[in-house]
């Protein structure tokens, strides 16, 4: 029949993931709607990645990662740690 496609979002490194981004939210002190508008989405946009119903991809971590004041990196950094990698 073919290969099964594989899902992030529901996994317990997608969920660390989501955690992650609302951490990081909560030490820039901004609110989702606030996250929002520098990334130019709409708060429910936040809202889905941090409970882990929307997967986030490269650029939009980028987005994120700009409007949080942070290098993408470190935000990768964390979340390795934050699995065990």
């Amino acid at each position: 029949m073919g290969d099964k496609a594989v899902r992030s979002v529901g996994t317990a490194s997608y969920d660390a993931l989501a955690a992650l981004m609302l951490q990081l939210r909560f030490e820039a002190n901004l609110t989702q709607d606030q996250l929002a508008k520098k990334v130019g989405r709409h708060f429910t946009w936040v809202s889905k990645i941090e409970r882990g119903t929307r997967r986030l991809d490269l650029v939009e971590l980028c987005e994120v990662a700009d409007a949080l004041g942070l290098d993408p990196a470190e935000i990768v950094r964390r979340f390795r740690a934050s699995v065990g990698k």
